[in-house]
């Protein structure tokens, strides 16, 4: 009797041992589980911040290249004011010399009428003028004494004149090459833009497609939006 009552609590004992261990390898395994559903977590962060650095890398990348650009047509528009400057100063030259030209012209216009019939008193002075450089006046008509000093002022005016149209003329084909060089320019960059774009986001979607696939094959699939 005391035999059957000694097993049965025997027995009873090793049931109760049994649930305990059960018990206890039922709360090890949630704390696994949980230990595991962090690390994914955390994983998950890592390559999250991962990420955002590569953006900010190439947007970084992005804005240096922008800056240039914006240096280079910063160094253009410099150089356009510059011909600008230099055009409106031949322009004013030219303004200049033809008014100067014209007020000449006006001021011999008198003199140049009434010398064709007979010299003036107020005349007399030039061939004195020519007499005293050794050249003589005896031989030459009254119209070449008064004309000659005039002609050679004109010649100078003139020659100036073509200087100055010269030198507009450069100046106007340097401005619409400039000009010309920068519509280019902007055409450029802006397709240079586009395409740095394009190349951008595929690059940083092939990089997110090989940091996923890489993250799949190191961590496993990624469940933190199915824990979180």
């Amino acid at each position: 009797m005391q035999i059957t009552k000694l097993k049965d609590t025997l027995e009873a004992e090793r049931t109760r041992a049994a649930k305990a261990c059960d018990t206890q390898r039922t709360e090890r395994q949630v704390v696994a589980n949980h230990a595991a559903e962090v690390e994914k977590r955390l994983d998950a962060e890592r390559g999250a911040a991962k990420k955002l650095l590569r953006e900010k890398d190439s947007r970084l990348a992005e804005c240096e290249e922008e800056k240039e650009e914006q240096e280079a047509v910063t160094q253009l528009k410099q150089e356009i004011a510059h011909q600008r400057s230099e055009y409106e100063a031949a322009r004013a030259a030219e303004a200049e010399n033809t008014a100067y030209l014209k007020s000449l012209l006006e001021k011999m216009a008198v003199p140049a009428a009434v010398s064709c019939e007979s010299p003036t008193p107020a005349l007399a002075p030039e061939p004195l003028l020519l007499h005293s450089m050794g050249t003589d006046t005896d031989d030459l008509e009254p119209n070449t004494i008064l004309h000659a000093p005039c002609d050679a002022q004109i010649n100078d005016l003139e020659d100036r004149l073509q200087n100055t149209v010269t030198a507009l003329s450069g100046a106007e084909a340097a401005h619409r090459a400039t000009m010309l060089s920068l519509k280019a320019m902007k055409t450029t960059s802006a397709a240079l833009k586009t395409q740095l774009m394009e190349t951008i986001a595929e690059t940083s979607a092939d990089r997110h497609a090989d940091a996923s696939a890489r993250d799949d094959e190191e961590n496993g699939p990624d469940l933190s939006l199915g824990t979180a």
